[in-house]
């Protein structure tokens, strides 16, 4: 698609949302990473096929490379994409969202290094997400010891996550995430309601895997998403009535600037999820493990 993601101050492909640079961050001009603080209405902030094309077309048609790069990162588009020549593609509706990387990839290894204190230099502020040392290692330790009980034709055999997270595969944290950290977690927190978060979480992404999904399954996961990520305190009767809930915007950024870093785009992309199902059915439909695997099996020269 030509996008320049997290390097542009319009990172979303799917919307015109601004993202920013941590305040008063003496290395900005090293460090082009941008994030995405929370928003409270995206409903007027979609991409239009048109008004990507006409942006991509300034980028192409500037005058130098410096104002070609200023246009890239105003905009997200480094340029047009030959898939632009393309008549039955419309960008972005024609590109919807790969769970397997937003989720696994992404969402979760943030998420691991929040809890285990091991992200970007950020403490804990003013919450009590932090797990002590030995909880980590005894939850990483029954991570590695439960591949010994649960049957290989369940999932992957899952490696101790404290020590060999680097090791872990989109496959394993899905197999982690779905059915081992709900247990594993558990009574682990200091904050209860961490773990309160997480079981949202694991709910929300077992309602997206669904074989079929329901008008009424696509409703909740729309709302439910969008509870997570913004900051409401509460959840509407339609999704859950058992606690009350404190989100990713709560929990982690804190309404404080200088959190920025969790602020990360998967996470914002999370609010679109629902639109991408409800255009291109369930996210097992298109995402990115059949084609990784079938490149794994490429580049073992068809082994």
């Amino acid at each position: 698609m030509k996008m320049k993601d997290v390097n542009g101050i319009s990172p979303c492909r799917l919307c015109k949302i601004k993202a920013t640079q941590i305040p008063g961050d003496k290395n900005s001009d090293k460090n082009r990473t941008y994030y995405v603080p929370p928003s409270v209405d995206l409903t007027s902030l979609g991409r239009s096929h048109s008004e990507l094309m006409a942006q991509a077309d300034r980028v192409d048609k500037a005058s130098t490379k410096v104002e070609a790069e200023a246009l890239s990162k105003e905009f997200g588009v480094k340029g047009r994409s030959i898939l632009s020549e393309v008549d039955s593609l419309s960008f972005p509706q024609s590109f919807p969202i790969d769970f397997m990387h937003v989720a696994w990839e992404n969402l979760m290894k943030t998420l691991v290094t929040l809890w285990s204190g091991d992200y970007k230099g950020l403490g804990e502020g003013t919450r009590k997400y932090h797990l002590e040392n030995a909880t980590w290692k005894e939850v990483g330790a029954r991570s590695g010891a439960s591949s010994s009980t649960i049957p290989s034709a369940f999932g992957p055999h899952i490696p101790n996550v404290s020590e060999k997270g680097s090791y872990m595969s989109a496959d394993m944290w899905s197999f982690w995430t779905q059915f081992l950290a709900p247990v594993l977690w558990r009574d682990s927190f200091k904050d209860p309601e961490c773990y309160d978060h997480l079981i949202d979480l694991v709910y929300l992404f077992d309602l997206c895997l669904r074989r079929e999904i329901s008008a009424a399954d696509i409703n909740t996961i729309r709302a439910g998403f969008t509870k997570w990520v913004k900051g409401y305190s509460r959840w509407v009767q339609l999704v859950f009535t058992r606690y009350d809930v404190l989100t990713q915007n709560r929990i982690y950024y804190q309404g404080n600037p200088k959190r920025l870093p969790v602020c990360t785009l998967p996470i914002h992309t999370l609010l679109y999820l629902a639109d991408c199902i409800e255009g291109w059915g369930p996210v097992w439909c298109y995402w990115s493990y059949s084609m990784e695997r079938f490149c794994g099996h490429l580049k073992c020269g068809g082994c």
